[in-house]
């Protein structure tokens, strides 16, 4: 019977089934994609050839012919195998601070959904046999009830709103198993190196390090002077220089792990703000070919005809409308995709191309007449009134804009997606998402404006993942900062392809 846990090279674990088993943590994601986006993933995971042979074969079920020494052939076999359902992929939460509350003394609590122990974790969740003791357990970490009961509701695993007592109906919940609580270890200011590790689930799912270790210790590298803080505020000269600055950043996280820029209280500030959306070098990151209106974007890194965001007409013109950053925010990150995606709060996708776009407004915006906003529920409302009353008017954004509805929102999605009404983690498909809450027990009026809900998502870009504070969710395992990065909304009045930009002296686009 197959039932591993397999940790990537990210850091991200996840789970291999077979068509008989569930799988252990009760909050596991289920990996789904067509099949060339699933041999692309398969090829990622840190198993060889002959090790998916024997998981093939252990699934006792068709397996067509193919060449056990082609690497190529037995990952098509088992990209095969899982769109046939005999194999299955989950993938699990972490469990890192990221998905938790910062207490005090060096440790954070991160809780999930009981009676099941997280599957991929050496950690034991904490022996909570009462009320008391687990209100004691939050008093000892110096977490607040409105901080507990907050991350509870952001996490979507509790939501005491409507409860009349919801601390002492949380607090049931962990002294019954429903829910587990972990203690995590703050990370520390230089975290270290992270390796790789390939796990099969085991009673205790203890993890097995790929080679074994040896008894010398590692040679520390050298640390250089951080020249983070001296950047803050100080843009770059220029296009090139921006360029030049990503690839010191890359040698001073290896030197001296990843640090953030900016505090959360500095990013939160920066944001109600708004002067991030007035910085002269913004960002636009994407996977490369969602420059829309770009045939083929993948093949030619040259045809740049496409434009920076997906067409959009609203009352007060037309042209590309798109979320980003700016170039201070995402300074930290350097040019790896893979952080960049986390400190954006987005899903990193492996093997994937992905595409940055720096951008100088000052050069751009006679060509675009682009309309910058830190991406607030305010400001996002506001918009949304103004280029589409008839379908967002401000009694609708009013109701919705609202963190409590977000979260609701958020937690229709995802079980919307793990349920598989809705195909892809960006699909924005009504009548699936309709079909879905069709199971709920909302009322007719309450569908109706989820549903609009997920029109706003598909013509704004507020999607499930949106915060509405102005930043993004800083997914770094190993960072300190909940946050990651004040995000903007942008709308350019006229249109311009990213050659006229690039012509313009504009922008400067990095393929990564």
């Amino acid at each position: 019977m197959v039932n591993l846990v397999i940790k990537d090279i990210a850091g991200q674990t996840y789970e291999l089934t077979g068509r008989s088993s569930a799988p252990r943590a009760s909050a596991a994601k289920r990996y789904s994609g067509d099949a060339y986006s699933i041999f692309r993933f398969v090829a990622t995971l840190p198993l060889a050839s002959d090790q998916w042979v024997q998981i093939l074969k252990s699934t006792q079920h068709y397996l067509p012919n193919f060449d056990s020494s082609n690497p190529a052939e037995v990952r098509q076999a088992v990209a095969q195998a899982i769109m046939r359902g005999d194999l299955t992929l989950y993938q699990l939460p972490s469990l890192n601070i990221s998905h938790g509350i910062k207490g005090k003394k060096g440790f954070g609590l991160s809780i999930i959904k009981g009676p099941n122990p997280h599957s991929a974790t050496e950690l034991t969740p904490e022996a909570i046999r009462s009320t008391d003791a687990a209100q004691q357990l939050l008093n000892d970490l110096g977490i607040s009830t409105q901080a507990f009961l907050g991350y509870l509701t952001n996490e979507n695993i509790f939501n005491g709103e409507q409860k009349k007592n919801p601390l002492s109906e949380a607090l049931q919940l962990l002294a019954s198993g429903e829910l587990l609580a972990y203690k995590i270890p703050l990370p520390s200011k230089t975290p270290p190196a992270k390796a790789v590790e390939y796990v099969a689930a085991a009673s205790a799912d203890k993890p097995v390090p790929l080679a074994p270790e040896s008894s010398a210790k590692p040679e520390q590298p050298k640390k250089t002077p951080s020249t983070l803080d001296a950047r803050k505020g100080e843009p770059p000269k220029s296009l090139d220089d921006a360029e030049a600055r990503l690839g010191s950043m890359k040698q001073e996280i290896t030197d001296n792990g990843y640090k953030p820029k900016y505090s959360d209280e500095e990013l939160l500030q920066q944001a109600q703000s708004g002067e991030v959306a007035n910085e002269r070098y913004h960002v636009r990151f994407m996977e490369a070919g969602h420059q829309w209106d770009r045939a083929d974007s993948v093949k030619d890194e040259n045809n740049l005809t496409g434009k920076l965001g997906r067409e959009f007409s609203g009352e007060t013109g037309t042209g590309p409308r798109y979320w980003s950053t700016t170039f201070d925010q995402i300074e930290d990150a350097d040019s790896d995709p893979q952080l960049i995606c986390q400190k954006l709060g987005i899903d990193y996708a492996p093997g994937t191309k992905y595409t940055m776009a720096i951008i100088d407004t000052e050069q751009a915006k006679p060509l675009t007449g682009c309309e910058c906003v830190a991406a607030t529920f305010n400001n996002i409302s506001e918009f949304s009134n103004r280029e589409l009353p008839a379908e967002f008017p401000k009694e609708f954004t009013d109701q919705v804009m609202t963190a409590d509805y977000q979260a609701a929102y958020k937690k229709h999605y995802e079980s919307a997606r793990a349920e598989n009404y809705l195909d892809s983690d960006w699909s924005t498909n009504k009548e699936d998402f309709a079909a879905y809450l069709s199971t709920t027990d909302l009322s007719e009026k309450e569908k109706k404006t989820m549903i609009k809900r997920m029109d706003m998502h598909r013509q704004i870009g507020s999607n499930q993942h949106y915060l509405g504070n102005g930043v993004t969710k800083d997914e770094i395992e190993l960072s300190p900062n909940k946050f990651g990065a004040v995000e903007t909304h942008n709308f350019e009045r006229k249109p311009a392809n990213l050659q006229a930009l690039k012509d313009k002296g504009a922008i400067k686009v990095i393929y990564l």
